[in-house]
């Protein structure tokens, strides 16, 4: 069967950690220092799972796939970026929406 290595499945498990604990101690805080460190964290887990993703793929593809799977996992990054930056200008520019509410 398929098995991840040691390295992929400790950035998988810290990753979804400081994913899971970022958020959570985000709820209800309303003091900045908080807030802060709270962005902090989310940000290492967000981190981590863009080096666990291509970690993984590397360690469960072919040696033919190798290369494109993990190219294609950071290409998968940067156009989400490209998608949720688009898609911000056009509900700022055509609702007159902003995120400061």
């Amino acid at each position: 069967g398929l098995t991840c290595g040691t390295s992929g499945l400790v950035a998988f498990c810290a990753g979804t950690a400081s994913l899971a604990a970022g958020p959570e101690s985000v709820g209800g805080r309303s003091a900045l220092c908080l807030l802060v460190l709270s962005r902090f964290i989310s940000g290492g887990g967000c981190g981590m799972a863009t080096v666990a993703a291509p970690l993984y793929l590397g360690e469960i593809a072919t040696t033919e796939t190798r290369g494109a799977l993990g190219s294609l996992a950071q290409l998968s990054v940067v156009v989400a970026i490209v998608v949720a930056q688009g898609l911000a200008a056009l509900i700022t520019l055509h609702l007159g929406l902003h995120w400061r509410l």
